[in-house]
């Protein structure tokens, strides 16, 4: 199954960590996530215009914005041996 989520990307030189953290959790993301260079925002589709004002305002370069379809259950899925009758 998959749900569509925002998803927002700003660079690290951008705020620190915790400064971000705080804007975006104040206007309602879901998660922020960091990889090497950039922070990942997720929000819900009804939150995204409002944490993405919250960001734009002290964050003026923003590199991606965007609604995706995201899988719910990211577990790996295996093959199933099926049974001999």
């Amino acid at each position: 199954m998959f749900e569509k989520k925002g998803y927002i990307v700003v660079p690290k030189s951008a705020k620190s960590e915790e400064e971000l953290f705080e804007i975006v959790t104040d206007a309602g993301a879901e998660d922020l996530r960091t990889d090497e260079d950039n922070f990942e925002i997720i929000t819900a589709p009804g939150d995204f215009d409002t944490v993405l004002e919250a960001v734009k305002k002290p964050v003026l370069n923003l590199k991606l914005l965007k609604l995706k379809w995201s899988p719910r259950n990211t577990k790996s899925s295996r093959a199933v041996k099926p049974s001999r009758c």
